[in-house]
């Protein structure tokens, strides 16, 4: 897309750099664009430059004042009211809209990456590290194909993650033209929400819709949104207020006490956490001090379970310890918590088995659920009342001494970070870098290992 200056002075020159290309497109049949020296220079001394939808070589740009709020602005308006700071991504000509609301509204950072699946990607790792709402962008046809890869990732971390699928031209959809697919039908297993905005009229419904949808189901929401449609006027204003969810569900006083009657009468308990132990660090350890139970945590658990974690025995599964292993398939109880853990094979067969999920529906989806309880993690384990144990139990001693030497003898400092990042525990030889690097860029250092 050319970009054509709305400033009279670098008019002459616009316009003689037109005549010049003109003949160029006419002569090779294509549809050729032209970045205006002149575009550079009004850049250059911050006045606006407006990008035309259709202005190609041998059409004149429609004029208008400039003033009219667009659908990329509604967009780039709301995205920022909702507590984005930068969208991800590779610029394309169905993406000038929104790149040129960027620019001029100055609210949002446009990051450019070499790849869309890198924008992806990013926006998974800023949603993973920040707890929030991250945004990636690609433009028609291939562009937003190569975000599919970073969306499955984020959509199975279960991060809330918002992209941008600019389209063709909308009355050209269904037309088989150039570089045409269909988002929809792409993008409807990588997420939550996925919805084509083909009038004004739908936005900011349809966005407003997809970013709730990816702050409360954890995961992914994709707007497809053609270019023109993104370059004609709004025909309404933000509607939705967004704000931190922070409420919790906790179960039943007729749950726990069933609960606590289950684990008071076993003396052999384990317990297998994953990513759904985040944030409830403290409630994990002190549940598992009063049952004297090893914990095995699931890949995706680690980083929230295995920091200053005297019962800690590691992972079990295909990249799991044989003390991991040992834990779960002799206990009487197995206490699975926030774990989606997928290798069935890996299951106790005899235990008597009670999962904790905030997700009612994986309730029983890995291996058979004796007792299963839907709550929030950290509500859940307040809210538990159990015996407290003398002792060591013969299961948590022998586990932890199955524990590999070079994982137990790791540097007992863990490095904290401010929440929302994740704990680490940081091992002996990485210290002398991460000190170093510490010191290099003034703490802005994430270690992942």
């Amino acid at each position: 897309m050319p970009l054509i200056v709305q400033s009279s002075e670098y008019a002459p020159l616009s316009q003689r750099l037109d005549e010049i290309v003109r003949p160029l497109a006419s002569a090779f049949a294509s549809p050729l664009s032209v970045l205006h020296v002149a575009g550079l220079v009004a850049l250059s001394d911050g006045k606006r430059i407006a990008l035309s939808p259709s202005a190609r070589y041998g059409q004149e740009p429609k004029k208008g004042n400039g003033m009219t709020k667009k659908v990329a602005d509604l967009l780039v308006d709301v995205l920022a009211e909702a507590g984005v700071r930068r969208i991800y991504g590779v610029v394309g000509d169905s993406l000038n809209g929104i790149t040129d609301s960027i620019r001029v509204k100055n609210n949002l950072e446009w990051v450019h990456v070499r790849h869309e699946e890198v924008a992806a990607f990013a926006a998974g790792a800023e949603a993973h590290l920040t707890g929030t709402l991250a945004v990636c962008a690609g433009s028609c046809g291939p562009g937003n194909m190569h975000l599919i890869n970073g969306l499955y990732d984020c959509q199975r971390n279960r991060v809330p993650v918002l992209a941008i699928a600019a389209h063709i031209p909308s009355r050209e959809i269904g037309s088989d033209y150039f570089q045409e697919t269909d988002p929809k039908h792409i993008f409807a297993q990588c997420s939550h929400y996925c919805e084509l905005v083909s009038d004004p009229e739908q936005m900011p419904r349809i966005l407003e819709t997809a970013i709730q949808t990816a702050i409360s189901k954890r995961g992914v929401s994709v707007i497809v949104l053609p270019g023109d449609v993104a370059l004609k006027d709004a025909v309404q204003g933000p509607r939705v207020r967004f704000h931190e969810q922070k409420s919790a569900l906790c179960p039943s006083d007729e749950e726990l006490n069933v609960l606590a009657e289950l684990l008071n009468r076993a003396e052999k308990i384990t317990i297998l956490g994953g990513a759904g132990c985040a944030g409830a660090h403290a409630e994990l350890m002190e549940v598992a001090g009063k049952l004297q139970a090893p914990i095995v945590h699931a890949y995706r658990g680690k980083e929230f379970i295995e920091y200053d974690n005297p019962f800690d025995v590691g992972m079990t599964g295909l990249l799991g310890f044989s003390s991991g292993y040992y834990a779960m398939m002799n206990c009487e109880i197995l206490l699975m918590i926030g774990t989606d853990f997928p290798y069935r094979d890996f299951y106790p067969k005899d235990a008597t088995i009670v999962q904790i999920d905030l997700r009612g529906e994986q309730l029983g989806r890995r291996t058979k659920v004796d007792y299963g309880i839907v709550g929030d993690t950290k509500a859940t384990l307040r809210a538990y009342r159990s015996d407290v144990r003398s002792g060591q139990s013969s299961l948590l001693t022998l586990a932890v001494s199955l524990l590999p030497k070079k994982i137990r003898n790791v540097c007992p400092t863990s490095q904290r970070f401010d929440e929302p990042f994740p704990v680490h525990i940081i091992p002996k030889h990485f210290l002398p870098a991460i000190t170093t690097a510490h010191q290099v860029i003034n703490g802005s250092v994430i270690l992942n290992t």
